[in-house]
């Protein structure tokens, strides 16, 4: 006969409160001497110890969780304060009961929301709305103006949870640390938590800059679609700063919305209040978009100097390509050292031919590319989203290539959305997507080279040349219209 088969009971776990009791799926009683299997919900398998009677969760499994009770527009609520998200949600059934008279204002598709287990999150717009923090928090009660996204709620629980994330922390942290008590720090381990993340991600944000400026005016600013406008801003400057001469750029940490820039320009720093500078400011969006007040509309920092106009010139003449000199890699070429010497000689000869760094396009003075339209209806294609990880790398390649004279800034009625792609070795490539403006072009006529004719001309020939031009798109300059 064969060994008996080891009982074992399987315990249901219902859907119950933190505080409640739990029920089981059959009334065997449990051997004593065994160790049951408990099946969660979600089909997890759990071993509790049958000896001990109860089950305690290891510790170091969960950790602390950052809740506090703030006040939005007047209403007490019960938020998640959470440094690993980028933006601040309210749910759509928040919403509904006590800020319905807020606007909610669309993005048209410009933000992808990714959750943290790499899904899309819906949203419905965004709204303006100031979040009071408690005392507890900073050592004082303070009031932030910020923009949250309306997003539907995905489960019913008595008082759906705010999300504040880190585009109202970091702006609660900026403008509010230097005006709260000194030394302070809050009892609760999750205040404390918060703080010490802001206050690297300051320090980590300031080590270049010398201040914000945020936004003057009782009333918010309007910035109607496809305009440039000038603000009156006022500048918070750190007292010990010697600097008469300051550069204004766009803020990196702001509440701004995507499409709304801020033009880079030096500004003479006021020496005594009213600390008040002019900010260039463009909303590239195709609808208005309203400033609030006290909102941090530009960033100050210092600069070394200032270049000539022959110094900001990036791509090198002939004459400093050849003090620098050039290599050139024959590899396993069976050509002799003679041979290779004298076409080091030939080359060298032309250096500007060559491309010195990724950014050394050459360009072109014999022709324009002049593309010519069927139909000249002008069209705007609104810009794809671009995703979270790839927008300081778009920035940057973007600069580089109008650093290079390769784009400008432009109000062309015509409007084609980039396309991001990254390249094997990681860096990021930029691509335009024509298919609308390719529709309406009219297309070239001429006869292609006969391919024959071309090879009968090799003949007899021992060195063969391949060119292969420097992003040759880039080189050629196009007429605008």
């Amino acid at each position: 006969m064969g060994k008996p088969t080891p009982k074992h009971t399987f315990v249901k776990l219902n859907s119950v409160p933190v505080v409640g009791q739990m029920g089981t799926a059959t009334g065997q009683t449990r051997p004593a001497d065994k160790k049951p299997k408990v099946t969660t919900k979600k089909g997890a398998m759990l071993t509790l110890n049958a000896e001990r009677g109860n089950f305690k969760l290891p510790k170091g499994l969960i950790g602390a969780k950052t809740t506090a009770q703030v006040q939005i527009e007047g209403n007490c609520v019960s938020c998640l304060m959470d440094t690993g998200s980028q933006v601040t949600t309210v749910p759509q059934s928040f919403y509904n009961q006590n800020l319905s008279q807020h606007e909610i204002r669309p993005l048209f598709e410009l933000l992808e929301v990714e959750g943290a287990n790499g899904q899309s999150v819906p949203y419905l717009g965004y709204i303006e709305i100031n979040v009071v923090f408690p005392k507890e928090f900073l050592g004082a009660e303070v009031e932030v103006p910020t923009l949250a996204l309306v997003v539907p709620d995905v489960r019913t629980v008595p008082q759906p949870l705010v999300l504040i994330g880190t585009n109202t922390l970091d702006l609660l942290y900026e403008l509010h640390r230097d005006t709260c008590p000194e030394e302070y720090e809050p009892s609760q381990y999750g205040y404390k938590a918060v703080l010490k993340i802001l206050g690297l991600r300051h320090r980590q944000c300031k080590d270049n800059r010398l201040g914000l400026v945020t936004s003057l005016g009782k009333d918010p600013q309007l910035v109607p679609a496809g305009q440039t406008v000038v603000l009156e801003g006022f500048i918070d400057v750190n007292s010990h700063t010697t600097e008469k001469s300051v550069l204004l750029e766009h803020p990196s940490l702001s509440a701004l919305p995507g499409g709304v820039l801020v033009k880079p320009c030096l500004i003479d720093l006021p020496q005594k209040a009213p600390y008040k500078v002019p900010v260039v400011m463009t909303n590239e969006l195709d609808h208005d978009v309203v400033i609030p007040q006290k909102c941090v509309i530009g960033e100050i920092s210092a600069f070394h100097r200032v270049l000539s106009h022959e110094h900001c010139v990036v791509t090198p003449d002939s004459s400093t390509k050849q003090k620098l000199g050039l290599n050139f890699n024959f590899e396993d070429s069976p050509i002799s050292a003679e041979w290779r010497e004298r076409v080091t000689q030939k080359l060298a000869n032309m250096p500007e031919v060559f491309a010195q760094n990724d950014i050394d396009f050459g360009r072109t003075n014999q022709v324009k590319h002049q593309i010519k339209l069927s139909d000249e209806t002008p069209f705007k294609h609104r810009a794809r989203p671009i995703h979270p990880n790839d927008l300081e790398a778009v920035r940057k390649h973007l600069l580089e290539l109008q650093q290079a004279g390769v784009i400008r800034e432009s109000t062309s009625p015509f409007s084609s959305p980039i396309v991001v792609v990254r390249k094997k070795n990681g860096d990021v490539r930029l691509c335009v997507d024509y298919r609308k403006l390719n529709l309406q072009t009219v297309k070239d006529a001429y006869a292609l080279p006969n391919l024959e004719e071309t090879f009968s001309t090799l003949t007899g020939s021992q060195w063969f040349s391949v060119l292969d031009l420097k992003s040759g798109y880039y080189q050629t300059v196009g007429k605008t219209w």
